[in-house]
């Protein structure tokens, strides 16, 4: 819903990422859905110093809580703040897997598909910045790990007692490697929670650093 304080209001924006211009500005936006990324709209439409909550939910791993601030100038700025699952936006939703793929360069590695599906919600902060568009799911029995883009696929699958795992990749970049990088990456910087990550959304779109004030 967007709230306002001014004129006591509430407007659905449940799928309305243009929010409500002729009501605008806004002291508070709160988002009753998910989004993959924060309509600049939302942003223009409240006033400096007003406060926007949204679930976010990337398209990588875990669903976040997102309290943002707009700044003088049109620009917001944030930090996930908990755990929020919402149904998606409906102009956002994230595409699904459309398998069974076949035809990937198919490896081996050494490397628990586990780690990266059950990976803490820093984690999944810090691999969906590296791979923007990327979605990931996992599944049973195998635990098998599907990551998929308009441009690209893999899949890395555990098998019981295997000291090593299959994995298989096709298209423009290779996601498996892409994202096992931005995951020990993170685990170098220290395992940052998501606490620690900034987004800061622009006219230009959304972007994550790591302890931006």
């Amino acid at each position: 819903m967007l709230h306002s304080n001014t004129c006591r209001a509430r407007w659905p924006i449940t799928q309305n990422a243009g929010g409500r211009p002729q009501a605008a500005p806004f002291d508070r936006v709160h988002a009753t859905c998910a989004v993959a990324r924060v309509p600049y709209a939302w942003v223009e439409q409240t006033r400096p110093g007003g406060v926007i909550v949204t679930p976010y939910a990337p398209g990588f791993g875990s669903s976040h809580e997102l309290r943002l601030v707009v700044l003088p100038g049109g620009t917001a700025v944030g930090r996930c703040t908990g755990h929020a699952s919402y149904m998606m936006m409906r102009s956002q939703r994230h595409p699904a897997w459309d398998g069974p793929r076949s035809g990937g360069a198919v490896s081996t590695t050494d490397i628990d598909s586990r780690t990266i599906s059950y990976a803490p919600a820093g984690a999944d902060l810090a691999m969906g910045a590296a791979l923007p568009g990327v979605q990931a799911h996992h599944d049973g029995p195998t635990y098998t790990l599907r990551l998929w883009s308009p441009d690209a696929w893999a899949t890395a699958t555990y098998r019981p007692d295997s000291a090593d795992y299959t994995v298989e990749q096709s298209g423009d970049r290779p996601l498996w490697d892409q994202a096992t990088t931005a995951y020990f990456a993170w685990i170098a910087h220290g395992s940052p929670g998501r606490d620690r990550f900034t987004l800061t959304v622009t006219p230009d779109g959304d972007r994550v650093h790591l302890d931006r004030a």
